[in-house]
C-alpha cells in the first residue's frame, strides 16, 4: 500500500475537510498508541476506547491491535445517556485500558468504576521509537469486542477474532464492489459494527473514506448528501431511516444543488428495510443523478461480525410482494394485488456471500423448515465469531449449534426470516414478534403503517407492543410526532388515523395510542427502537406524551375478521 495516499478525511460538524491521514500518518500514530500501550500491559487485556468520531479513533483501534491488546469501542458519554453504557461495558469486558482524550476523559474518570482503568490521553499523540515493533498476533486471537446495540437485552460483547475480521471484509469488498478507487463517506458511529466496518473498509480495499460527525448528519440530512455531491464519493449508506429523514428533511430546491451521480452503492441495512422508503428516495432524488440501481440492500449482525448477506451491487432492490394472511400464519404466498391493504411488500436483502451459509430454522426443532415457511435465521462461516465475552450459557444457546441433519457450527440471529429463489427476506427479531389470536404480527409492519398514515408523524419513529389488559393480549401504538406539526396538529383526528390504518391494513382494534413529543421514542445508541423499554415506560406512564388515547371501557379489543 503506497503511503502518501489518502486513508481518511475528517468532516467534522460540516462539509470542508478539517484534517487528513495518509496511509502513513495511520500507521506512524497507531504505532505511537501502541507503544504507549506496550510499556505496561498484557497481550490480550482489554482497552475501552471512549473517542468521539474522528480520526483519534482509528489510530486508537489500529494501536491497540499493534499492541496486542483487544479495542472495546464504546459510545463517549452524553447528556441523555451518562456513563451507565460506558460503565456497564468495561465492567462486563473487564477492561484494564481507558483510551480518550481532553473533558470526555476527565468526564469517565471522574466515575468510581472507571477512574479504576488506566487511561491514555490522546489530545497529545505519542511518539513510537524508530525501532520499535509491534507485538506479533495470529488469526485466532481475538481482534476486538463487538458490543451489541442492546435493543432487545443487556448489550453482550462479541468476541471477533482477526480471522472473522479478514474473511468479513473480503465479503464487504465483494459486497459494495470495492477497491482502491472507492471513495466513501460515512456518518455511522463507529462504536457500532456497521460504522466501524465501513471505516475500516478504506484499509482492507485501500480506498478513500471521508468521515462526518452523526450528530452533523441528524442536525442536517443534507450535508451528509453534500458531502457525496462535493466529493464525488461511490459508496455510503445506513438504516432505512437515515434515508427516510433525508426525504422529510431535504427540499425539492436543495436536490437540485446535488450531483448524486457518482454514488454507485447506497448500502441500506441494520434495521428493517421498507421499499416505500427506497421507492420515493430514488424517485425524490432521479433529477440529481441518483440511480435505483444503487440502492443496496443488506443483512448482516455483530454476532457475524458484519454482513451476512446482500444482492449483487448494482442489480437494485428485488421486491415481492406477499399475502398478509398467509404471513401470519408464518408461512409466505404471493399476492398479486401489490396495491391492495392486505399485500405485504418486502425487500430480498439477497444471499450469502461465498464463505457464508444461511439456513431457515425452527428454533424449537432445530430442522431446516420447509420452502415458503418462515423460520430463524441461522448463519455459518468464517465470519461467525467465537462467542459472547465471558458468558458461557449465551454462548452454548447462541453460537456452536447443529441443525437436526448435523451440519453444525451455526450463530443463531435472533431473527426471523424465509427464502424466496434464493433471495432472503427478514420480517423482524423473533422476541419481537406479536401474536393476537394465534396470528403473528410483525411490529415494523404496524409501525410502518401508523407512521405513515399522517403528515404530522415522524416516519419510522413508532413502536407497537402488546399488553396484558382485561385477560386478553392488547395492542398500543407509540408514534412520535414531528417538530414542525407539533403546534398545529389534531391529536383526535390523529389517533383516529391511526386506528383506521391498523385496522385496514392488520385486522387489529388498537387498545390505546400514545403520540409522543419529537425526539423522546426510545432508541439505542445506534438507533433501534428499544420496544421492550417502550413497553415497560408505558406501563410505568413515564412516555413523554403530548397525547394519550385509551380504548373506552367494554369495547372489542381486537378483531379476527377476515
Amino acid at each position: 500500500m503506497q503511503p502518501d495516499r489518502v486513508a481518511y478525511q475528517w468532516l467534522g460538524e460540516g462539509e470542508h475537510e478539517l484534517e487528513r491521514l495518509t496511509f502513513g500518518d495511520l500507521r506512524r500514530r497507531s504505532l505511537g498508541v501502541a507503544s504507549a500501550l506496550l510499556a505496561d500491559s498484557q497481550p490480550g487485556e482489554r482497552a475501552l476506547i471512549a473517542l468521539p468520531q474522528g480520526l483519534a479513533f482509528l489510530a486508537a483501534f489500529f494501536g491497540c491491535l499493534y499492541a496486542g491488546l483487544v479495542p472495546v469501542p464504546v459510545s463517549p458519554p452524553n447528556r441523555k445517556r451518562g456513563l451507565e453504557l460506558a460503565r456497564a461495558v468495561a465492567v462486563d469486558s473487564g477492561a484494564r485500558w481507558l483510551i480518550s482524550s481532553g473533558g470526555t476523559l476527565e468526564q469517565l474518570t471522574e466515575d468510581a468504576t472507571l477512574a479504576g482503568l488506566r487511561p491514555l490521553d490522546l489530545t497529545h499523540w505519542p511518539e513510537a521509537a524508530p525501532d520499535f515493533v509491534p507485538r506479533p498476533s495470529s488469526p485466532d486471537r481475538i481482534a476486538l469486542l463487538q458490543y451489541t446495540s442492546g435493543s432487545t437485552r443487556a448489550p453482550h460483547g462479541v468476541a471477533v477474532t482477526h480471522a472473522n475480521l479478514a474473511a468479513n471484509h473480503a465479503q464487504v469488498a465483494a459486497c459494495l464492489n470495492s477497491d482502491a478507487s472507492t471513495v466513501y463517506v460515512s456518518w455511522l458511529p463507529m462504536f457500532h459494527d456497521m460504522g466501524l466496518g465501513i471505516a475500516l473498509s478504506a484499509v482492507w480495499v485501500g480506498g478513500r473514506t471521508l468521515l462526518m460527525s452523526p450528530r452533523s448528519f441528524f442536525l442536517e440530512p443534507l450535508r451528509w448528501l453534500r458531502i457525496i455531491s462535493r466529493y464525488r464519493a461511490t459508496t455510503s449508506g445506513g438504516p432505512n431511516s437515515a434515508y427516510a429523514l433525508c426525504l422529510q428533511r431535504v427540499s425539492a430546491a436543495e436536490r437540485q444543488e446535488l450531483d448524486l451521480s457518482s454514488w454507485r452503492v447506497a448500502f441500506n441495512g441494520s434495521e428493517p428495510v421498507h421499499i416505500s422508503t427506497l421507492h420515493r428516495f430514488a424517485e425524490a432524488f432521479a433529477d440529481a443523478g441518483f440511480q435505483r440501481a444503487a440502492l443496496h440492500p443488506v443483512y448482516g449482525l455483530a454476532e457475524a461480525t458484519l454482513l451476512a448477506a446482500s444482492e449483487p451491487p448494482r442489480q437494485g432492490p428485488r421486491v415481492r410482494h406477499f399475502s398478509a394472511k398467509a404471513l401470519e400464519e408464518d408461512r409466505v404466498h404471493d399476492d398479486d394485488a401489490a396495491d391492495s391493504g392486505r399485500a405485504r411488500s418486502l425487500v430480498s436483502c439477497g444471499q450469502p456471500w461465498p464463505g457464508t451459509e444461511i439456513a431457515i430454522v425452527d428454533s424449537k426443532t432445530n430442522a431446516e423448515v420447509e420452502p415458503g415457511r418462515v423460520g430463524e435465521i441461522w448463519i455459518r462461516g468464517a465470519s461467525v465469531a467465537t462467542g459472547y465475552w465471558n458468558r458461557e450459557s449465551e454462548t452454548r444457546a447462541t453460537f456452536g449449534l447443529t441443525l437436526a441433519d448435523g451440519r453444525s457450527g451455526f450463530v443463531r440471529s435472533g431473527d426471523l426470516g424465509v427464502v424466496v429463489e434464493g433471495g432472503l427476506f427478514v420480517l423482524g427479531r423473533q422476541s419481537d414478534v406479536l401474536t393476537i389470536q394465534g396470528r403473528t404480527y410483525y411490529p415494523h409492519e404496524l409501525e410502518t403503517s401508523s407512521s405513515t398514515c399522517d403528515p404530522a408523524f415522524v416516519p419510522h419513529a413508532c413502536a407497537a407492543v402488546m399488553v396484558r389488559h382485561a385477560g386478553a393480549d392488547q395492542l398500543v401504538i407509540i408514534q412520535e410526532v414531528s417538530r414542525t406539526a407539533l403546534r398545529s396538529f389534531n391529536p383526535s383526528a390523529a389517533v383516529v388515523a391511526i386506528r383506521r390504518a391498523i385496522a385496514e391494513h392488520h385486522r387489529l382494534v388498537v387498545h390505546a395510542v400514545v403520540l409522543l413529543r419529537p425526539a423522546t421514542l426510545l432508541r439505542t445508541t445506534s438507533g433501534k427502537v428499544r420496544r421492550k423499554s417502550c413497553r415497560e415506560a408505558f406501563l410505568a406512564g413515564s412516555l413523554a406524551a403530548v397525547h394519550s388515547w385509551f380504548e373506552p371501557a367494554g369495547a372489542a379489543s381486537t378483531s379476527g375478521a377476515e
